[in-house]
């Protein structure tokens, strides 16, 4: 009975050994280990999804300055530059900007209204009259019909748009009991200096009478200002002239040549030959100052 007692009590060690052992720590059980840890690291990712973003790159300065350069937007106030001709030329009228025909030349203002400072000559004898070349510094309007006429001192020139960049007309020389007559053909030429800004619908344009003068002759500068197309009146213009070793200047009001043109004069006898002598010409309208530059080079 002891013995079968003993025997019992053996038998209940060996059990409760088996059950602890069976219930041990994971590191004593290979099997468990390999089972668990990858459990362990398919966290990881989780985690680092749930940890604070990592930083947004910036673009560096090069980037940046070739984002500037190859921008094509224009500030809203910037005045642009604008070649001859570029504006739409209204029905019936010519292109603005320069014109020439053999021994002539002459001028079609901003608004395609004027022709300003025509100018011809005679270069060989027998010049019509005595007269070699007569030049005209004021603005002629061009009707409704695309006529326009100068008459001043002993020449009367007479003229006709046939398209927006063709013309045609007379020329008559009187000199006492002399009288001479021709005709005269001419047309929209890029040469010359006719430059305009725009900003908003106010636009001012800058040219010049010769932009190859002689140093014996006088230079006329010419400004116009429209606003919305329509030429303003009676305000003031003012021009720098810069030389190569000075500058100087000479004012005007607008209206006195035709709707928003204004012009003046100075001498350049003391202008050097082949230096390109800048005007800036400025109008103010409206408490604002508009500038257009133009050029001319001595010869």
């Amino acid at each position: 009975m002891k013995h079968a007692g003993s025997l019992l009590a053996t038998m209940g060690v060996i059990l409760l050994l088996s059950s602890l052992l069976a219930s041990g720590p994971i590191d004593a059980n290979p099997t468990l280990q390999g089972t668990i840890r990858p459990t362990f690291f398919d966290y990881l990712p989780l985690v680092a999804k749930n940890g604070p973003p990592p930083p947004t790159p910036t673009a560096t300065p090069t980037e940046t300055t070739t984002a500037t350069r190859t921008s094509t937007a224009t500030p809203t106030n910037t005045p642009t530059m604008t070649p001859t001709p570029t504006a739409t030329v209204p029905a019936g009228r010519p292109v603005r900007g320069y014109w020439s025909g053999e021994n002539l030349g002459f001028t079609i203002s901003t608004d395609s209204g004027y022709v300003c400072s025509f100018s011809m000559w005679w270069p060989d004898p027998p010049y019509p009259c005595g007269l070699m070349a007569s030049y005209c510094k004021l603005c002629s309007p061009i009707d409704a019909n695309g006529h326009f006429s100068y008459a001043f001192g002993d020449a009367k020139y007479d003229g006709d748009f046939t398209s927006a960049t063709t013309a045609n007309g007379m020329w008559i020389v009187k000199r006492g009991a002399c009288s001479a007559n021709g005709t005269w053909s001419a047309s929209a030429t890029a040469g010359g200096p006719f430059n305009c800004n725009q900003v908003g619908t106010v636009e001012i344009c800058a040219w010049v009478d010769d932009p190859t003068p002689y140093r014996d002759m006088g230079v006329t500068v010419y400004g116009q200002l429209l606003d919305g197309g329509v030429g303003r009146n009676g305000l003031p213009m003012h021009t720098l002239w810069h030389f190569e070793t000075t500058t100087a200047a000479c004012d005007n009001q607008t209206g006195y040549d035709g709707a928003g043109l204004a012009r003046c004069s100075l001498p350049i006898y003391k202008a050097k030959v082949g230096y390109t002598v800048t005007i800036d010409v400025t109008i103010t309208y409206d408490g604002r100052m508009y500038t257009a530059s133009t050029s001319f080079t001595p010869q």
